[in-house]
């Protein structure tokens, strides 16, 4: 960069180091050292900066609870541009600027002027590489030209991304009617992960206690598990099972996966809230009211990986307490009903009944949650 004003006039190691130069105009910026023998240099972060006109407000539309516009194979993205002042603004042009391998490509009519206190919207159809992963993360950065006055201003916006997660197979990826009645084996109707009963685990009268069973467990070492995962619980997915509780005053989940440390879910019982709960390992989905001991319930967690929520069902009805998480906890190891995975270990024992548990790999609608109950 021409004109440089440095400061010291020669660098100095394990301190500042200020270079200054006059305002300049580039797309790319690279970082070239040339090393002293038996020197070296490291680089933990780079920033740039452009000052931002006050003339204008500009806003990325689409953004989910995550704070991230999720982009699926080609996603429209709008840009709204708001005239802040008292001055209209003339010649408006609007830019994106997305990681290589991204696409950003202008679509529709481009607005020729934005009347002073009102908005203009352009659109552009957003698409991620086709190797993205899942659930990787990007950002954009919008940036609006124009002239309110005799200079032309601009005034740029920094909008996080998300790659979309697959939509998912429509039917469980498991189930487990828990019917059978005897024996130490739960058989999985829909994807094959029979779970194996332990801790001398039995069987009970069902919700529907004239035509099915249920597992019953003391809240103290039983439950069923699988051998392997079931779902990808950093995607969406969807668990459901029809509960009764015994007693309360402890922890107890219904429904989990295991993690290294902790479960990547769990559809349980809180006891800090006296509520159920769809927890992670950060936070929780609360119902509205207090649970009844010696009733069933339907609970339903869905995980939207793509808007990056956890919402709680109980009954067919949405909760009110959503739980946001950007990232969903992975956890690759068994599925469990009856127990949660905390601290490198099973825990969190259900004492009650268990019925009827299913899962998805995709985050169901709340209508198709409704006709579960």
């Amino acid at each position: 960069m021409p004109r440089q004003a440095r400061s010291t006039k020669a660098p100095v190691g394990n301190d500042l180091n200020r270079i200054t130069f006059p305002a300049l105009t580039t797309s790319k910026i690279r970082l070239l050292f040339t090393n002293p023998s038996g020197a070296f240099v490291g680089v933990s972060e780079l920033q740039s900066w452009s000052a931002s006109s006050t003339d204008a407000a500009v806003t990325v539309g689409g953004a989910g609870a995550s704070g991230s516009v999720v982009v699926s194979d080609a996603t429209t993205v709008s840009v709204t541009v708001r005239a802040t002042g008292k001055r209209s603004l003339t010649s408006p042009r609007v830019a994106l600027a997305v990681p290589d391998g991204w696409t950003a490509r202008p679509t529709g009519s481009r607005p020729g002027v934005v009347h002073a206190g009102r908005d203009a919207t352009w659109r552009f159809t957003v698409a991620a590489p086709a190797d993205a992963a899942p659930g990787s993360a990007a950002t954009l950065t919008a940036t609006a030209t124009y002239r309110a006055g005799p200079a032309a201003e601009s005034t740029h916006r920094r909008q996080a991304l998300r790659v979309a997660f697959p939509p998912g197979h429509q039917n469980p990826v498991g189930a487990w009617s828990l019917d059978e009645g005897s024996g130490t084996v739960a058989h999985d109707v829909a994807g094959g992960h029979d779970a194996t009963l332990t801790g001398g685990a039995t069987w009970t009268a069902g919700r529907d206690a004239a035509a099915c069973t249920a597992l019953q467990l003391s809240g103290s070492g039983q439950a069923a598990q699988t051998n392997v995962p079931v779902l990808d619980t950093a995607g969406s997915f969807t668990a459901s099972a029809w509960v009764r509780l015994d007693r309360l005053g402890s922890w107890a989940t219904a429904v989990s996966q295991d993690g290294d440390v902790s479960s990547g879910f769990y559809l349980q019982y809180s006891q800090a809230d006296n509520r159920f709960a769809f927890s992670t390992s950060e936070g929780r989905a609360l119902a509205d009211a207090v649970p009844e001991t010696g009733r069933w319930y339907h609970l339903v967690g869905v995980h939207d990986a793509d808007q990056g929520t956890y919402t709680l069902y109980v009954d067919g009805v949405r909760q009110a307490k959503v739980w946001a998480q950007a990232a969903g906890d992975a956890a690759a190891g068994r599925f469990a009903i009856g127990r949660g995975f905390s601290g490198g270990g099973p825990s969190d024992f259900w004492p009650g009944a268990v019925d009827q548990v299913s899962v998805w790999g995709r985050a169901l609608t709340s209508s198709e949650v409704a006709a579960l109950a």
